[in-house]
């Protein structure tokens, strides 16, 4: 298995393993598919750029898992950065590919003088997500509760972080 950052010239391989993800397990994105499905390929490109940093895991050729890392320009959040989209493919999970992506990601954060502190939010469905993060390192910070409606039922989310 390869983990690297993806960049534009990635965009399609993104672009299958996220909309896969959004189709199958939407709770774990803030999208929905129907948000993003017609998005043009310079969207898709412009997505791996900018202030979000995305990773990709490889096997075989084929993009299997994904987490993105975001930063802000404002100056009083510039020492925080947000890690979102956290997505394996179900027929790699259970193989540490989530971990791995998240201990690389928060591995060049470390590298970061500016980033003291990591977040994230999971929902509290997401049992296996939740139990990762902890052995990572990240501790709960609060709750956010019905902060997501998908369809008429809403979803808590748990807000974590990490300090360096």
């Amino acid at each position: 298995m390869d983990i690297r950052i993806l960049g534009p010239e990635n965009w399609e391989k993104y672009k299958q393993l996220r909309l896969q993800g959004l189709r199958q397990d939407p709770r774990a994105f803030g999208k929905a598919y129907e948000e993003e499905v017609d998005f043009t390929e310079e969207e898709w490109k412009g997505r791996l750029s900018g202030h979000k940093t995305i990773y990709g895991a490889e096997a075989d050729g084929k993009l299997v898992g994904m987490a993105g890392v975001l930063f802000t320009d404002k100056k009083y959040f510039q020492h925080m950065a947000t890690i979102v989209g956290v997505y394996v493919d179900p027929a790699h999970r259970g193989q540490g590919i989530g971990k791995s992506l998240v201990q690389r990601l928060l591995d060049d954060l470390r590298r970061n003088p500016k980033i003291t502190k990591v977040r994230l939010s999971v929902n509290t469905t997401q049992d296996a997500a939740i139990k990762m993060y902890e052995q990572i390192g990240f501790v709960q910070a609060g709750l956010a509760k019905h902060e997501m409606k998908i369809g008429e039922e809403y979803t808590d989310q748990l807000q974590m972080e990490l300090i360096f």
